[in-house]
């Protein structure tokens, strides 16, 4: 595992010098979407990237709670033009870099266009700051979620093999498919009982996506059930940092070096970030 970790860091030191942006979403709430994205933006860190994570699930600021952190500033900030983006980013566990999401308020929940556009144009303001940027998008289907999910060549979705998880993931693929159909989606399955039981779901959400949209879906991998992850959101630690040996840790690992290692997407980083949000949602 040593060696295969130092394999991963001189992968990271050689990739290309832009931004990737990966938007990190979910059907519905509940799947441990943003212990997912708050645990690979820590295990990215630790194979030598240099990972920041925008708390785009607005109005609820869970990666932050998750992180026991409590940052000066966050994006209702950005949003009222108060602070630049770039001046809300704080040093988060493990050296990840966080952009905290504000808190049980509703106008921050539910951005308008404008402001979203404002928000989104102007992360290129942290290209010096990371190089790969996970967007923790709301749960659902609202129209603030699909844009901050458009905006981004990849996208990691996120579900369990529960059945109303996997209906609820099939529509944000369908939403997808039928507006971005170029953007790669690389699924993730959570909390899974036995192994090898994430891998066979897929393959019916797979064969569904293929099928009826014509639509191509990546699995990723899975994570398993691990009660080490309750017991280190009590302690508002990331599990990968307070329980590094588990399996959910050992798992989430793998997933972050895989995603490390992917093809850069031709249009990658800001530019291409920036030209995705003009030809989405105007």
């Amino acid at each position: 595992m040593r060696d295969q970790a130092a394999v991963l860091r001189r992968m990271v030191q050689r990739r290309t010098p832009f931004t990737r942006v990966i938007a990190v979403t979910s059907g519905k709430g509940g799947v441990g979407k943003s212990n997912i994205t708050a645990n690979l933006g820590v295990s990215m860190a630790q194979l030598g990237a240099r990972p920041a994570i925008l708390d785009g699930d607005l109005g609820l600021a869970n990666v932050s709670i998750l992180f026991g952190m409590n940052p000066p500033y966050d994006l209702r900030d950005v949003l009222s033009g108060r602070q630049r983006i770039s001046e809300i980013a704080v040093s988060g566990p493990g050296g990840v870099l966080l952009l905290a999401g504000g808190s049980g308020l509703y106008e921050i929940a539910n951005p308008a266009a404008e402001q979203l556009d404002h928000l989104l144009a102007s992360l290129s303001e942290l290209e010096s700051l990371c190089d790969v940027l996970l967007v923790d998008t709301g749960a659902g289907l609202n129209e603030s979620v699909i844009r901050l999910v458009l905006s981004a060549p990849d996208v990691l979705l996120v579900t369990t093999p529960e059945p109303p998880a996997l209906a609820d993931a099939y529509g944000m693929v369908k939403v997808i498919a039928h507006r971005s159909p170029e953007t790669r989606v690389h699924v993730v399955m959570n909390m899974v009982r036995r192994v090898g039981d994430g891998k066979r779901v897929f393959e019916g959400l797979h064969q569904a996506a293929a099928h009826f949209l014509s639509f191509d879906l990546q699995f990723l991998g899975e994570v398993p059930f691990d009660a080490a992850l309750a017991r280190a959101v009590v302690e508002q630690t990331p599990v990968v940092l307070a329980y590094p040996h588990t399996a959910v840790s050992r798992a989430l690992g793998r997933l972050a070096g895989t995603l490390l290692g992917l093809p850069t997407p031709t249009a990658g980083g800001w530019r291409g970030l920036l030209r995705r949000m003009w030809s989405r949602g105007g």
